[in-house]
């Protein structure tokens, strides 16, 4: 299980990653880029299927994955009951969130961000219960 959580949550850093150098325009990601020479946003004013799920909230959803997964994976090799590493991700991704609504960092605090953020705690919560009933009925 570890090692799934491991390799899913870097694909889920990369495929965000690909989707904020194709699909945003004007974000501090962006421009650190464009200022190695590397062109981004290049799609960022495409019309696609669900544009404003793909662009704005599916790279919080898989960025909180990725930092769900390792958090779990960290508890369970420590053997620490992973509740906390639930409870982390969850509070990580809203103070986030809360942070940019009072405008202490940039972006736009909103809640669908955080409906992302628990939609992924809930994804790796369904991940390791699926591990843990398999390796029961080993």
């Amino acid at each position: 299980m570890v090692a799934f959580l491991c390799l899913s949550s870097f694909a889920a850093l990369v495929l965000g990653a690909i989707i904020y150098v194709l699909f945003r325009g004007q974000t501090v990601f962006t421009a650190l880029l464009e200022r190695f020479g590397i062109a981004a946003g290049i799609f960022s004013g495409a019309r696609i299927p669900f544009g404003t799920f793909i662009r704005y909230y599916l790279p919080d959803y898989l960025w909180c994955y990725a930092f769900c997964c390792q958090a779990v994976a960290l508890f369970e090799l420590l053997r620490i009951k992973t509740l906390g590493a639930y409870f982390m991700s969850a509070i990580f991704g809203a103070a986030w969130e809360a942070l940019q609504w009072l405008g202490f960092v940039s972006g736009t605090g909103d809640l669908a961000d955080c409906a992302m953020y628990l939609a992924a705690v809930a994804t790796v919560v369904v991940i390791e219960n699926h591990f843990k009933k398999r390796s029961r009925l080993k």
